[in-house]
């Protein structure tokens, strides 16, 4: 039985120094849009279009709350000079994954085509090579993807650090060059919930880092039920104490 709970922790150890640390954000939670933009400043971080630097940022919305009719700023970049190198939005039914300057979106996917009923992860990853991509995950499972969308291979800006990861919208007066044409302004841009966020500098995102996000940062929707009740037992006994 020792050797089997050595061998079990010497595996979960080597699992761990082979993931890459998760960052996550505390305020992710909330309801966001083109006139309600959530700002995470990510300022001195290390997340750079710099050469050599391989980075994810993770998150996920409530797939309930989008209606494909209409148009979403997902997700933008806005790093020391430039508003949404990146950027992910929904239009005409279609995600749009946008890369720097590209006329039209460098990768559309059918959101019809993914199958989900409570949540979707976007995880956007640029590798050591510079090259980006998108991966869509359903309803928390990590380990099959939904979809997997191929961005602009080699896109590095040397010392452009970034500054802040924008969801809903863009924080600027509009984004810089083509994808100011390809993503919805902030007038189109319609609400949707964030359920969290989180990101990764050093390595991409792998299986067992989004897994430990989903552990740490997507309540489960059986938790709000849990906590609803309690919260609703809770007033009703201060209620009763008070009456008495």
């Amino acid at each position: 039985m020792k050797n089997i709970i050595t061998t079990a922790t010497l595996l979960a150890a080597g699992s761990a120094l082979a993931c890459a640390e998760i960052h996550t954000w505390d305020n992710a939670s909330q309801t966001v849009s083109g006139e309600n933009v959530a700002t995470w400043n990510v300022t001195g971080t290390g997340l750079t279009w710099t050469s050599g630097v391989a980075e994810s940022v993770i998150f996920t919305i409530d797939y309930t709350s989008i209606d494909t009719s209409k148009s979403y700023v997902l997700f933008s970049v806005k790093d020391v000079t430039y508003n949404g190198l990146t950027a992910i939005g929904i239009e005409g039914g279609n995600i749009l994954f946008e890369n720097w300057d590209d006329p039209a979106a460098t990768a559309t996917y059918a959101l019809a085509n993914i199958t989900a009923e409570q949540n979707l992860t976007f995880v956007f990853s640029r590798d050591a090579s510079n090259n980006e991509t998108l991966s869509i995950y359903a309803d928390g499972n990590f380990e099959s993807v939904a979809a997997t969308l191929t961005g602009k291979q080699n896109q590095s800006f040397r010392d452009k650090n970034w500054v802040s990861l924008d969801f809903g919208g863009t924080t600027g007066t509009s984004y810089t060059g083509n994808v100011n044409n390809v993503m919805p302004s902030n007038a189109e841009a319609e609400a949707f919930s964030l359920i969290a966020a989180a990101y990764t500098v050093g390595a991409v995102a792998t299986t067992e880092d989004l897994i430990q996000y989903g552990i740490s940062a997507i309540p489960e929707p059986s938790a709000f039920g849990l906590l609803a009740g309690l919260g609703a037992l809770a007033l009703v006994g201060a209620r009763r104490r008070r009456s008495r």
